[in-house]
């Protein structure tokens, strides 16, 4: 069959190579999207990330496509309904870095309760005052964790290991879950109240883009600290500004942005004549990337060599499993 990978790393790009052949798989280290799409191309399975968008427009190009897998956990950059009117199917891999994310949710986290951005700073700076760098324990505190899907739950997991009190919120509650993992859920409000760090892990879909916005910021916390390792549309920009000027959340740990895939080079979003809001989110990113209490890390947190080994595996399996359907 023809697979045609975007997004792909070099590593990755060698395994498909050994496992499907040269003869068989076209790689682009560039995402898929209207303007980067072949056109009549006989692709039958096409294998993207999370910066490619599969639009009815896109799926024009490929008359004979019939598997598209995202080797991510979200499937938000991929037109579902006009997947399902053209009988195409949709895989993505929902808990390759369910450990990796979680984990470094708890990166970002101790690196805001410790302050670490700073210190570092003053060591560069030859700076070995400790004055401004007071943090503060995870031991006894509250967090709150919105999604309690795969990563919530081990975010819940680490969590019980520093001895923190957890909440959740999620639409879909799971009772078994909630005795194992030991916390309880509760409706959103009161999860912003109550919980001195928040944590997100939710899908992006219509309900929860600007889960976090400009209504709901003042019902968090004061003080309390904003993870974000999921997708940057969940949290409206606006509101995480106005949020840390008006000191309702001491810190932000961001490994997404919105908009981030068409905001990450800011002299092409100005040139190509954005929008006012687009704009207006590359200039908000560009303040917060320079605030002493927010960490932006540039969507890593499933980067890990591990996690990058089962998402080889797992793609490998479901096209091989997909194959072995048509025969």
């Amino acid at each position: 069959m023809n697979i045609i990978f975007y997004e792909v790393k070099p590593e990755e790009k060698q395994a498909y190579q050994q496992e499907f052949g040269k003869e068989n798989c076209t790689f682009f280290d560039y995402p898929l999207n209207e303007n980067t799409a072949p056109q009549n191309n006989n692709a039958e399975i096409i294998s993207i990330f999370v910066c490619s968008s599969i639009t009815k427009n896109v799926l024009k190009n490929f008359p004979k496509l019939q598997l598209i897998i995202t080797r991510s956990t979200g499937t938000d950059q991929i037109d579902l309904k006009a997947t399902k009117k053209s009988a195409i199917t949709v895989r993505n891999l929902p808990d390759y870095a369910q450990i990796t994310v979680a984990e470094f949710t708890f990166a970002l986290i101790l690196m805001l309760s410790r302050k670490l951005k700073q210190t570092i700073k003053n060591i560069s700076d030859l700076n070995y005052s400790t004055e401004s760098l007071r943090g503060f324990d995870l031991y006894s505190k509250t967090i709150g964790i919105i999604g309690m899907g795969n990563i919530g739950k081990h975010v819940a997991q680490i969590a019980r290991g520093f001895s923190m009190n957890i909440i959740a919120y999620d639409v879909n509650q799971d009772p078994e879950c909630a005795q194992e993992f030991d916390f309880c859920y509760v409706e959103l409000k009161k999860l912003l109240s109550k919980a001195d760090i928040i944590t997100l892990h939710v899908p992006l879909n219509p309900d929860t883009k600007h889960l976090i916005n400009l209504e709901n910021i003042g019902h968090i916390k004061k003080g309390a600290l904003l993870i974000n390792t999921a997708r940057g549309e969940i949290v409206q920009t606006k509101a995480l500004v106005q949020a840390l000027q008006q000191h309702i959340i001491s810190g932000a740990g961001l490994d997404v942005l919105e908009n981030e895939c068409k905001t990450q080079n800011i002299t092409e979003t100005i040139t190509k004549k954005a929008s006012e809001d687009a704009l207006n989110i590359v200039l908000c990113n560009c303040w917060l990337a320079q605030q002493p209490n927010v960490i932006i890390t540039p969507h890593t947190a499933f980067n890990s060599s591990d996690a990058l080994h089962r998402s080889i595996k797992k793609t490998i399996e479901i096209i091989n499993h997909f194959k072995n359907l048509l025969r």
